[in-house]
């Protein structure tokens, strides 16, 4: 009956949908790319579907960069193995585009209606289902399990603010999750969290958190330090990265660093908005502090290039891909999201390039990350312009607090790594037991 009610409301709010994605489109640019196929007309063009295959759900770019680290080890035990990623964003699908050359395909996350999804299953033929984190579509599952493909729920979580919501929905995702084959969770909080939605206990095992383990395949395949090797910016500089922020958050980023300038002149801003889209937005806002700027988009390495650098505060980073390269440049690292009541982005990333890590209040979606860091005194939390100031200018004054909190830091990256073998691993198992179910040979990857 719930799934009823499910597919009937799906139905009822189509229009009101679709105006709101075309929308989206035309005046925001988002959704540009692979309109049809979220109905699940998708291409194979250059593809010869052969032998086995798992597809592959990552709503974003941070499920995509936590996917990157299995499907690498994956794909270099299965070589022969086909892959095939779905993401909801267009940013999305560019960085995996980028970095994962493992897939043999890339597309737009079909929609969540019945016919969309069987289209799509019967295109792609996958012989196992991976879902990262938390992207738990009961139609994409049910019709799944219903194929007698096995699902894998891969570095699941739910976070402080989804638990309250989807206890009051209990009677309706039970029967969803108890479809799952296994939940891979992060923690044990999060894997007793999936029990009390209703998954079956068997099904649940805790691995940890595969970010921990992405340090190991961050390749900064970019030209910024190079760019930016000039008296100011180069890596012996006072550079501050601001990185994944939002709206709310720029002009308390800006309010601290302007005022941290007034004594020490010689610091630098780098500003990652997490929406590139925004980037005029963002603009508007460094004008407004009388700053000087420029966007990363606009470097060409040249000798007038460094000259002018030397009279410029802040650089946007308004590029897809280089955030890591930009923490490595950095001396101090602030992750956005957490300072308004998005959720927190990930403050491993910093941290596993030993730097000392600033975040706001609002962080449930890394709360066992920031857990560690706080109590390992790795990172601070900040909750306004004032304490960002005051932690910005200790800091900069005392390098070697820095230093020793960048190591920390680290460290605990270092200390919780393994999670992604794990993973491959119980992705081998599901594998080699659905295809024993089908009759057909398996083999082994090596380990």
């Amino acid at each position: 009956m719930a799934g009823f009610i499910y597919n009937i409301s799906l139905i009822v709010i189509f229009p009101a949908f679709f105006i709101w994605f075309l929308l989206q489109r035309f005046l925001y640019g988002k959704f540009r790319r692979g309109f049809l196929e979220r109905f699940g007309c998708i291409k194979m063009e250059g593809v010869s579907r052969q032998g086995s295959a798992v597809w592959i759900h990552a709503a974003s770019v941070g499920e995509i960069m936590a996917a990157e680290s299995i499907l690498t080890e994956f794909h270099s035990d299965h070589p022969d193995i086909q892959l095939f990623l779905t993401t909801n964003t267009d940013t999305g699908y560019e960085i995996a585009q980028k970095r994962l050359t493992c897939l043999t395909g890339i597309y737009q996350s079909p929609l969540d209606y019945p016919f969309v999804i069987s289209r799509f299953i019967r295109i792609i033929k996958p012989s196992a289902l991976v879902i990262m984190e938390t992207e738990l579509w009961p139609n994409m599952i049910t019709l799944a399990s219903e194929a007698g493909i096995p699902i894998m729920v891969a570095n699941g979580r739910i976070s402080d603010r989804s638990f309250p919501r989807y206890k009051r929905l209990v009677p309706f995702f039970r029967p969803v999750l108890q479809r799952v084959t296994l939940f891979a969770m992060q923690s044990r909080e999060d894997a007793d969290r999936i029990n009390h939605l209703g998954a079956r206990p068997k099904a649940v095992t805790t691995v940890g958190n595969v970010k921990f383990d992405r340090i190991a395949l961050m390749n900064n395949q970019s030209d910024l330090v190079s760019l930016l090797n000039c008296p100011g910016w180069d890596l012996a500089s006072k550079v501050i990265v601001a990185g994944s922020t939002h709206p709310e958050e720029e002009p308390i980023i800006l309010k601290a660093f302007s005022a941290v300038k007034m004594t020490i002149r010689e610091i630098r801003l780098i500003l990652a908005p997490r929406h590139l889209h925004r980037i005029q937005e963002v603009l508007q806002n460094i004008k407004q502090f009388g700053l000087q700027y420029l966007c990363r988009s606009e470097l060409t390495g040249s000798v007038k290039d460094r000259e002018f650098l030397k009279d410029i505060d802040v650089i946007v980073l308004d590029t897809i891909g280089e955030l890591a390269a930009a923490y490595n440049l950095g001396c101090i690292a602030f992750v956005g999201g957490s300072l308004q009541k998005i959720g927190g982005h990930n403050v491993l990333e910093p941290a596993a390039l030993a730097k000392p890590v600033l975040f706001g209040p609002y962080t449930e979606n890394f709360r066992d990350s920031v857990r560690q860091i706080l109590n390992e005194n790795a990172g601070r939390c900040v909750r306004n312009a004032e304490e960002m100031e005051a932690c910005f200018m200790e800091l900069m004054t005392h390098p070697e607090e820095a230093e020793m909190m960048g190591k920390r830091g680290m460290g605990i990256v270092m200390k919780n790594r393994g999670a992604v073998l794990r993973h491959v691993r119980l992705l081998d198992n599901l594998l080699i037991n659905s295809l024993e179910h089908r009759g057909v040979e398996t083999v082994k990857g090596p380990g």
